[in-house]
C-alpha cells in the first residue's frame, strides 16, 4: 500500500469500489496494493457482508488467474477477507503438498514437510510464501513449527541465506492469523521498512494494527534512530479531517515515542490539546491517554485540570495503572495546575479560598502533598518551616482548620483519593511546626474525630491515615493543652493504631 494511503481511506476506497463496481473491482484495488501484511490484515475490518462478496469474487477470479503470482496474491487476499484459514482451491500445489505431509505423523511424512519449507524458503516470493503458510489451522502451523526447528537445531541447513529465511518463517508461523500478526513478527518488518526508507509504511503498519494499544507499547523497544524517525512520520502523517480514531491512535503513537525518547515534540500540540478533552471518569481513556499528557506537559503547554487530577489521583491509588509513565506526568504537574484535586467538599473550600491569597499559601499547601511517609522526616519540617515563616501563623491554622474537618463528608469517603489524603496529613504536621495554640491543639484533635468517623454502611474509621498523622501532630505540641487533649482523646478513641500513638506519648509524658 502507498504510504500516503491511511487505513481509513483504503477501506473507504475498498467498500466504495464494492458498492459502485462490484466486489471484482474491490479485489483489484486490494491486489494493486504493495502487499504488505497490513494491506491484507486491514481486510478484516470491512462489513462482513463485503467481505464475503469479495471472498466470492476471489475464487472466480483465482480460477481465471493466467499467472502464479496472481493467483498466490488471490490465495492470500482471499485469507485475509474469511480472516480465517485459506479454502482449499487449485493453485500451485504448495498448500497441497503441505497438507499432504500433514496424513499421517512418521518419518516419510517429516522428510516430505523439510522438503516443502525448503522449498517455501527458496521461493523467488518468500514474503507471499510465508503468509500462505500462514492461512493453514493452527495445528497444520504448530507442525510446521516443530519441523523448522528440527532443521535448524540439528545443523540440516547450512546455506545461510535459508537458515535466515527460515527463522523468518518460523516466526510467521509462529504468530496469530494475519489480522492478529504479532509483534514479534511485526518487528523485523518495520525494521527492514525504515532501513529502506519507507519510515511512513512503517508507522501505518503500527496504527493499522488490531491489537494496537499493546503494539504501541512493543514499539519503544526498538532501536533509539527507527524510533525517532516513526514519531517523526506521526508527525506528518497526523490530518485534521481523519476519523476520531484515526487521529487518536496518531497522537497516542508519537506520545509514547516521545516519551520513550525523552523528546518533547511540539509539532502535534494542538492535536494533543483536542485528545485530552475527553470526560476523565473514563479509567481506560485516561490510561490510554498518559502518555499524551506527559507530551503536552514536558512541551510547555497544560492539560485540563481535571484530567491532571484524574492522572494523580491513579498514581498515587494503591495499585496504578502504568506507574513509571504516571510518575512522569505528575512530576510535570507539581507546579502547575490545581495544587489539590478538585470534588470533596474540603478541597473545593481550600482552592476557592487559595484562589485569593498570596501565592506561598499554595506553594505551603503543594509541600504539604508531598507528605507520603507516615512520619515528617527533618528535611520536610525544615522546608515547611520556612514557608510558614512567610506565613501569618495564626491565620494558616484558621485556614487549614476550617478545611479539614470537612473529611468527614460521605463523598470524601465514597470517592477516596490518596493525593488529597496525603495533602491533608502534609497540612496537619504544618500546624503542628506552628507554636503551640491551643485552638490549634483542640482543632486538631477535632480532624482526628472526624477522620476516624464510620461512613454511612461503613465498619471502619473513614480515613485513618489522617487520623495516625493527626496523632502524630499531637505529639509534636508542647504544652499543658496537648498534654490534656492526649488525655481527653485516649479515654475516647476506640481506634488501636492512633490510640497507641497517644498512649505512648502521654505515658512519656507522666
Amino acid at each position: 500500500m502507498s504510504a500516503f494511503y491511511t487505513a481509513h481511506e483504503y477501506e473507504s476506497a475498498i467498500e466504495s469500489l464494492v458498492g459502485t463496481d462490484g466486489p471484482e473491482a474491490g479485489c483489484e484495488r486490494a491486489l494493486a496494493a504493495d502487499g504488505s501484511p497490513r494491506a491484507v490484515r486491514l481486510l478484516a475490518r470491512l462489513p462482513v457482508d463485503i467481505r464475503r462478496r469479495m471472498a466470492e469474487a476471489c475464487v472466480e477470479m483465482y480460477k481465471a488467474a493466467d499467472s502464479d503470482e496472481r493467483r498466490s496474491r488471490l490465495l492470500t487476499l482471499h485469507a485475509g477477507l474469511l480472516a480465517n484459514r485459506v479454502d482449499l482451491l487449485e493453485t500451485d500445489g504448495l498448500e497441497a503438498r503441505v497438507l499432504a505431509t500433514m496424513r499421517v505423523e512418521n518419518s516419510a511424512q517429516a522428510d516430505a514437510r523439510e522438503v516443502v519449507l525448503k522449498a517455501a524458503a527458496e521461493s523467488d516470493d518468500f514474503p507471499w510464501t510465508a503468509e500462505r503458510l500462514r492461512t493453514f489451522s493452527t495445528e497444520h502451523r504448530n507442525r510446521l513449527i516443530m519441523a523448522v526447528d528440527w532443521m535448524l537445531g540439528l545443523g540440516r541447513v547450512d546455506d545461510p541465506e535459508q537458515r535466515a529465511r527460515l527463522q523468518d518463517l518460523h516466526a510467521a508461523l509462529s504468530s496469530g492469523h494475519l489480522e492478529h500478526l504479532g509483534f514479534d513478527a511485526l518487528k523485523p518488518m518495520l525494521l527492514a521498512a525504515v532501513a529502506r526508507g519507507d519510515i511512513e509504511e512503517a508507522a501505518e503498519s503500527v496504527l493499522a494494527d488490531k491489537d494496537f494499544a499493546e503494539t504501541v507499547d512493543q514499539v519503544r523497544t526498538l532501536p533509539e534512530n527507527v524510533r525517532g524517525a516513526l514519531m517523526d512520520a506521526c508527525a506528518d502523517l497526523y490530518a485534521p479531517h481523519a476519523p476520531e480514531y484515526r487521529r487518536i491512535r496518531v497522537v497516542r503513537m508519537h506520545a509514547a515515542l516521545s516519551l520513550s525518547l525523552d523528546r518533547p515534540d511540539d509539532r502535534l500540540a494542538a492535536a494533543r490539546e483536542e485528545a485530552l478533552r475527553f470526560d476523565p471518569d473514563d479509567l481506560v481513556r485516561t490510561v490510554e491517554m498518559i502518555e499524551t499528557a506527559w507530551a503536552q506537559l514536558a512541551s510547555g503547554r497544560d492539560i485540563p485540570d481535571a484530567i491532571g487530577a484524574r492522572m494523580r489521583h491513579e498514581y498515587f491509588s494503591p495499585r496504578p495503572f502504568k506507574a513509571k509513565e504516571l510518575r512522569k506526568v505528575v512530576r510535570l504537574l507539581a507546579d502547575r495546575g490545581p495544587v489539590l484535586n478538585p470534588g470533596h467538599v474540603w478541597t473545593d473550600r481550600a482552592l476557592a479560598e487559595l484562589a485569593d491569597l498570596p501565592g506561598v499559601w499554595t506553594e505551603a499547601v503543594r509541600h504539604a502533598a508531598t507528605a507520603t511517609k507516615p512520619r515528617p522526616d527533618a528535611a520536610w519540617e525544615e522546608s515547611g518551616r520556612a514557608l510558614l515563616s512567610r506565613i501569618d501563623g495564626e491565620e494558616f491554622a484558621e485556614r487549614v482548620l476550617g478545611w479539614l474537618p470537612l473529611v468527614s463528608d460521605p463523598h470524601t469517603y465514597f470517592a477516596p483519593d490518596s493525593y488529597n489524603a496525603n495533602a491533608a496529613r502534609g497540612l496537619v504536621w504544618l500546624l503542628a511546626l506552628l507554636p503551640t495554640r491551643a485552638e490549634t491543639v483542640r482543632g486538631v484533635g477535632t480532624v482526628l474525630e472526624e477522620a476516624l468517623r464510620t461512613p454511612p454502611s461503613g465498619s471502619s474509621p473513614g480515613i485513618p491515615k489522617l487520623a495516625n498523622a493527626c496523632a502524630h501532630a499531637l505529639c509534636m505540641m508542647k504544652g499543658d493543652d496537648a498534654t490534656a487533649e492526649l488525655s481527653r482523646l485516649t479515654a475516647q478513641m476506640a481506634y488501636k493504631p492512633a490510640l497507641k500513638i497517644l498512649q505512648a506519648e502521654l505515658n512519656a509524658r507522666s
